[in-house]
């Protein structure tokens, strides 16, 4: 009896272990922080590298799957995504961005305003040659009297006429040319939105550009932007002082005091025409177009990394999105969800169950009989089915076979019997299981608990002259039994 009463103790002990394990892996996300660090950070502590997961974005699959088998809680890991354009698309990670957001954009520029400088100088004939001592144009005024300082401010006027000619073509050129470095700064840029890097038009956008080129052609057209900016610039002040000096002499004449006009007001054009383009050249435009290269460049790579990721619980879930940068690209979006482990071989779980024992109670019932006015007493057997049934709640702990749904397990728990008197019992055993998550149960138990039995007080066969008390009594018995349950994986 007491070895029976220690074996009881010893099953009851493992009970409680067991469902306190228990507990601990169903914790909250807040509780789980208080887990030692030595279980939360294992593969750090061993030196050991992170574990990378592969997609290849250009067949849409992942490579090596099976390593997400080998990945242990407080283990971390990457995912790696190559054959990706991160210029046109972002990468998200749980929700959580974790590349490049804003989308590099190059300033432009238009033509400078050239047809009103050329319209203005065009208009613009030199003033005719002197013949003689008469001026032979009618472009001045007749009846004038010609003087040798009217000669020299036609002079004067039709070599600035001349030198705005040349300046209006030196504009345009230097237009030209930054519409050039334009196009070829655009066409690099061009390069890094192309989703396939093996294509031939990428071959051509990337390999029609040298950075460096570029960067002395900015350099030479700002030099000589800045070149003609300071020649236009002290050319006008020399003929501003000029005619300041002959002031009276072109008001009193129509016609030079009309050119005078025109002539400042295409200086003025011209001034704010190579102003503008120089604007356009300048350090910080310089800057925005090179450092938007270079940004697209550094994410040019066609691979993305995620920073270390850390397995906190039994089983992860990561979702992957894929989005374009811009709605306007066309492009598509996609979606990956990847649960690991994806097998797992053990399983821990609680289920509940009916059984079937041959532990059971005995049943008695009391005769009485009255012979010449004396009563007497004897007990019957009922003789009640050797067998009972019951409800039983499980703690599993087991294995799969392989991979497949089917599992060893060993078993331990309360159960209480299911008759007129509900008896409470204590099971341990094995048995097998079938399913994922949620899972079918079959199992052989030792099942342990009082019963009622027939006091050693009362025989069966003899003849009481009182009415028999408490003719049972309880004692602890063993026996087998079989269950059919379901069990819960934690």
């Amino acid at each position: 009896m007491k070895t029976i009463k220690y074996f009881v103790v010893f099953l009851f002990s493992c009970t409680v272990i067991l469902s306190a394990s228990s507990q601990e892996t169903t914790k909250c996300p807040t509780e789980k922080k208080n887990v030692k660090k030595s279980n939360k950070v294992s593969q750090a502590q061993s030196g050991k590298s992170p574990f990378i997961i592969n997609l290849d974005f250009a067949e849409k699959k992942f490579e090596n799957l099976g390593i997400l088998e080998e990945i242990s809680r407080g283990d971390f890991y990457q995912l790696k995504i190559k054959n990706i354009n991160l210029n046109l698309y972002n990468v998200l990670i749980e929700n959580k961005d974790s590349s490049l957001n804003n989308v590099v954009e190059f300033p432009t520029f238009d033509l400078m305003n050239i047809d009103n400088l050329s319209k203005i100088i065009g208009g613009l004939s030199p003033l005719a040659t002197i013949s003689g001592t008469k001026i032979t144009s009618q472009q001045v005024s007749q009846g004038t009297p010609y003087t040798e300082t009217k000669k020299n401010i036609i002079e004067r006027m039709n070599k600035e006429l001349k030198f705005l000619l040349k300046i209006n073509n030196r504009i345009y050129i230097k237009n030209l040319s930054l519409d050039s470095l334009q196009l070829s700064l655009n066409k690099r840029a061009l390069s890094y939105f192309v989703e396939k890097n093996s294509s031939d038009y990428f071959n051509y956008l990337k390999s029609s550009f040298n950075i460096e080129n570029a960067f002395k052609k900015a350099e030479e057209l700002r030099s000589n932007t800045k070149g003609i900016l300071m020649e236009l610039s002290e050319s006008y002040l020399n003929y501003e002082l000029y005619t300041s000096e002959n002031k009276l002499v072109i008001e009193n004449d129509t016609t030079l005091n009309q050119r005078n006009k025109t002539l400042n007001e295409a200086y003025s054009i011209a001034n704010q025409n190579i102003t503008n383009l120089y604007s356009f050249i300048d350090a910080g435009k310089v800057y925005a177009w090179f450092s938007s290269l270079t940004l697209l460049e550094n994410n040019n790579s066609g691979e993305f990394v995620s920073l270390p990721l850390q397995k906190e619980g039994d089983i992860t879930y990561l979702k992957i999105n894929i989005v374009p940068k811009k709605s306007e690209y066309g492009l598509s979006s996609y979606q990956s969800n990847l649960q690991f482990p994806i097998y797992t071989k053990s399983y821990l779980g609680i289920g509940m169950g009916y059984y079937i024992s041959n532990l059971y109670n005995e049943a008695f019932s009391i005769n009485s009989t009255i012979v010449d006015t004396v009563k007497s007493f004897n007990i019957i057997d009922e003789n009640t089915s050797d067998t009972e049934i019951g409800f039983a709640t499980l703690l599993y702990y087991g294995t799969r076979f392989n991979k497949s749904k089917f599992g060893f397990h060993f078993t331990i728990g309360p159960a209480f019997s299911i008759s007129n008197k509900i008896k409470p019992r204590l099971t341990s055993g094995a048995g097998f299981s079938f399913g994922k998550k949620q899972m079918l149960s079959f199992d052989i138990l030792l099942i342990v608990g009082y019963v009622d039995r027939l006091s050693n007080a009362y025989p069966i066969n003899e003849v009481f002259s009182d009415r028999p008390e408490n003719i049972t009594v309880s004692k602890l018995k063993y026996g087998a039994a079989i269950s059919f349950g379901y069990i819960y994986k934690f």
